[in-house]
């Protein structure tokens, strides 16, 4: 499993400041997630669903 984030974030057009600032997280971390060197805990992956306007189980895929 991975995280696509980074796929959400550029399709919806959202600026990586911006989302790092809603979700009240640094830019590094952001980073972090949208590159798959970290995973959110789970309460931030509801907010980060909840902003992208998704459901929280398509911020990942099972594709390698």
């Amino acid at each position: 499993m991975r995280l696509i984030i980074d796929e959400l974030i550029k399709e919806k057009g959202i600026k990586h400041g911006f989302l790092a600032d809603k979700l009240n997280v640094s830019d590094r971390t952001l980073y972090k997630w949208r590159k798959g060197e970290t995973i959110p805990r789970l309460d931030k992956a509801v907010e980060l669903a909840k902003v992208l306007n998704v459901e929280i189980t398509e911020i990942y895929t099972t594709e390698k």
